[in-house]
């Protein structure tokens, strides 16, 4: 989660909602942009991020990371296969072409 990504979504929720947050969370900031000032120098900021990300129902960076490979993965796999049949077809029209002298 983005510092921009956690203010963002602070600054949507109304002040009970910060307080119930917060609760669940865990912590004694009174504002939303103390927390975000709070998330930005913390030490401990990964885990951080994972609970903020279970709580929000988000995506950590970590996981965005292997998403994007992953799909990136399956895109090259893909053009391995599109690459494959195209061959097939030439060596297919090829060998229609020998056939026939």
């Amino acid at each position: 989660m983005t510092v921009k990504e956690l203010r963002e979504k602070l600054e949507s929720i109304s002040g009970d909602e910060f307080s119930v947050f917060i609760k669940k969370f865990g912590g004694t900031t009174e504002s939303p942009e103390s927390f975000v000032e709070a998330y930005c120098y913390n030490p401990e900021r990964e885990k951080m991020e994972r609970k903020l990300c279970y709580i929000f129902d988000i995506p950590t960076e970590d996981e965005r990371r292997t998403s994007a490979a992953v799909q990136a993965g399956r895109g090259a796999k893909y053009a391995a296969i599109a690459a494959a049949i195209s061959a097939l077809i030439s060596f297919g029209i090829l060998l229609v072409a020998f056939v026939k002298k």
